[in-house]
């Protein structure tokens, strides 16, 4: 965006205006959208389906290839943040749209301080909101000095919107732009054995926006709308293998060092029973021994468990982090066994609860390992990197109803819960694949195929135009230019 000033300014004021857009209508932002949810209902029922799309198009004046541009500046699932340094008119724009959305902050905390002060026993919130109305003033004093001064470089930022903002909500770009019901109680059907549904299960709109942008991409590249859609289905494809075939080749590897301790192969009917006991000495022989913070992430490290979350949490690492108990359920048996070690004494209530989250953590482990067993035979590619998700063996109900998994030696048990598992896995294939269909589409039929050399900056520098002449004389047309008789008398 540095060098870019025009799409800067024009995109840090959509962004704003996003957030503006909730606070309005007091959308709680916190959770993100789940799959339930859709523009028009709910907590955004002051959002009519398409209303994203609808604008962004106001902001660019109808130019839909620079709207989708603002669309997919955002269309991430990690919430995005932009920095940029601007000068002269653009960061003059800026200066005065902050103004503007900090004094509206600060009318809202006068209100509040008023209310405190005329009210008892706000003692501790009258001095927080005083707190607030001071960093505000100062906020905007230093704003209005740094418009008296143009030409010296600023940094501005541009925040995407929240997961649960009205944005990221089903529906946004249009009524039809989201995946089908059946498809919604498919995922319904095989998520909820896992204890999930529709109102917990996140909605990833960010798929479908995000393959808007590049439909639009590859038609102002010229590529037909039918050729986009397949390829974007394909690319969803590829996203989904890359993440959940990297995962099965390290439970795989995992699973395979948990045999060898054992000295019993992973098909044995008593392996499933035999690997837990061994898992649960294994954290008891931790506690025994007494290892510290580096003797147990080596120890950790040597039973080839190397979670994301604990890799990069290590520095921080502790055994009463509820968190990372949460997140990694491949260290959660070994966290939860020294943290009840440690609290044994001291509270059987706790101990108790931690015995159940402990035992629980070790099954949905090797369930994942028993699932990813199944994906390696039956999934053409298996555990190579990318894999295909595409099944060509095995059972076709992938779901906790199926007893029957064609695997010798396992148990019906065994196998209807590693089948559930692997059902929520085979249904995220047909989900993203169908979210980057939906959204190629949209953006492939909205874009029009575009000039090479018809520059962005240029482009939004003609929209910033444009609306600085609808300010300056009002929403209709801007005073014609002189006719060629009057430039000719001039």
């Amino acid at each position: 965006m540095n060098e870019n000033p025009c799409l800067a300014e024009v995109a840090s004021k959509f962004a704003v205006t996003l957030a503006v857009k909730d606070n309005e209508s007091s959308v709680s932002t916190g959770s993100p959208s789940s799959l339930q949810e859709k523009a028009g209902e709910g907590r955004y029922k002051n959002f009519s389906p398409g209303w994203a799309w609808q604008h962004a198009l106001k902001f660019t004046n109808g130019d839909k290839n620079a709207a989708m541009f603002l669309i997919g500046l955002c269309a991430y699932e990690e919430v995005p943040m932009y920095s940029f340094q601007v000068t002269g008119k653009h960061k003059v724009a800026l200066d005065r749209r902050d103004i503007e959305v900090l004094e509206e902050r600060l009318m809202k905390a006068k209100a509040d301080l008023k209310f405190f002060q005329s009210e008892k026993g706000y003692e501790s919130a009258k001095a927080s909101t005083l707190s607030e109305v001071s960093f505000i003033q100062e906020a905007i004093r230093q704003k209005k000095t740094s418009i008296e001064n143009p030409n010296q470089p600023e940094e501005h930022f541009l925040k995407c919107p929240d997961n649960g903002s009205a944005f990221t909500a089903p529906g946004s770009l249009g009524a039809n732009v989201d995946i089908s019901g059946e498809l919604k109680e498919k995922i319904r059907h095989l998520q909820r054995p896992q204890g999930k549904n529709l109102e917990t299960l996140k909605a990833k709109y960010y798929h479908i926006t995000g393959s808007a942008f590049m439909g639009c991409q590859l038609k102002k590249c010229g590529m037909p709308n039918m050729v986009t859609k397949l390829w974007e289905s394909q690319a969803g494809r590829m996203y989904r293998s890359i993440r959940l075939c990297g995962q099965v080749k390290t439970n795989l590897k995992n699973i395979q060092v948990i045999s060898k301790k054992i000295g019993m192969d992973i098909n044995e009917p008593k392996f499933r029973e035999t690997a837990k006991l061994y898992l649960q000495a294994e954290a008891k022989k931790l506690i025994v021994e007494g290892q510290d913070h580096v003797k147990m992430r080596d120890a950790l490290y040597a039973q080839g468990l190397r979670g994301p979350e604990l890799t990069k949490r290590l520095p921080s690492y502790r055994c009463n982090d509820a968190t990372l108990r949460e997140t990694n359920p491949q260290v959660a048996y070994l966290c939860s066994a020294t943290f009840l070690q440690r609290e044994a004494d001291s509270n059987s209530e706790a101990v108790a609860r931690e015995v159940g989250e402990t035992d629980r953590a070790i099954d949905r482990l090797l369930q994942e390992y028993d699932a990813s067993i199944m994906f390696r035979k039956w999934y053409i590619g298996g555990d190579n990197i990318p894999c295909t998700g595409i099944k060509a063996a095995g059972p076709f109900q992938l779901d906790g109803n199926n007893p029957n998994c064609e695997m010798y030696g396992w148990s019906a048990e065994r196998c209807s819960t590693a089948l559930a598992k692997l059902g929520t896995w085979d249904v995220d294939f047909d989900w993203t694949v169908a979210q980057h269909k939906v959204g190629a589409e949209f953006g492939a039929e909205q874009c029009r195929e575009q000039d090479p050399n018809e520059k962005l900056d240029k482009t939004f520098c003609k929209i910033l135009d444009e609306n600085n002449k609808k300010e300056l004389y009002g929403e209709g047309k801007a005073p014609a230019p002189p006719s060629e008789e009057i430039q000719g008398a001039r």
